[in-house]
């Protein structure tokens, strides 16, 4: 969030300070400055919890990368592994690790998961991946290949932190094409468009 030009629906106004009660973020309307979760700073883009861990993400104008700390700690791999690759949203588990997904848009065009910087997982170019969970158990994972169906598919992690390459299909989605999606607990609600006819809409799966 940068505070250039917030505009937002039951934001509240008292003084110098425009609140999102949603969000729980307070701008400073004065020096531009964004509070949240105890973060300040110009450009906040992320402030989360993952048990103790705590991760800020801030990308101040003119930064090529954004500036990542868990528990106040620099994350430099995230810029150093950038280059010319598309870097996804960055998760947080609870023993502290970091994990995002890496897209080159050079050479063979691959997608890698970054798990504190190395290589866990890759896909090829005929491949899109989403990451929507990583936790100290698993990795969530929305896959579909360029002649297939979208598949929700897990990957466990194992005692010491590493994550196993072998996936289990949790979900095929078929002939629908998933939009938004929600996890919440064993839970997925999902936006599925299944073209013309019967079938699109809301969906609540049981992912046990």
């Amino acid at each position: 969030l940068c505070a250039p030009g917030i505009q937002a629906a039951g934001a509240e106004t008292p003084g110098s300070q425009l609140i999102l009660p949603v969000q729980k973020i307070s701008v400073d309307l004065e020096t531009g400055i964004v509070s949240r979760a105890g973060e300040r700073g110009l450009c906040l883009e992320t402030v989360s919890r993952a048990g103790p861990h705590k991760l800020v993400v801030r990308r101040d104008p003119g930064d090529d990368f954004p500036a990542v700390t868990v528990n106040g700690i620099h994350q430099d791999w995230v810029a150093a592994t950038s280059g010319r690759a598309r870097m996804g949203a960055l998760r947080l588990a609870r023993d502290g690790s970091l994990a995002a997904l890496r897209t080159w848009k050079t050479g063979d065009k691959q997608t890698e998961l970054l798990q504190d910087g190395r290589i866990a997982l890759s896909w090829k170019r005929d491949t899109a991946a989403k990451l929507l969970r990583y936790t100290t158990d698993a990795v969530l994972l929305l896959e579909r290949k360029a002649t297939g169906p979208w598949h929700l598919n897990t990957y466990r992690r194992t005692e010491d932190g590493g994550i196993l390459s072998e996936a289990r299909t949790l979900v095929d989605f078929g002939d629908c094409a998933p939009g938004r999606l929600r996890i919440a607990g064993d839970t997925l609600w999902a936006q599925l468009d299944c073209g013309e006819g019967s079938g699109s809409g809301i969906y609540k799966i049981d992912l046990k």
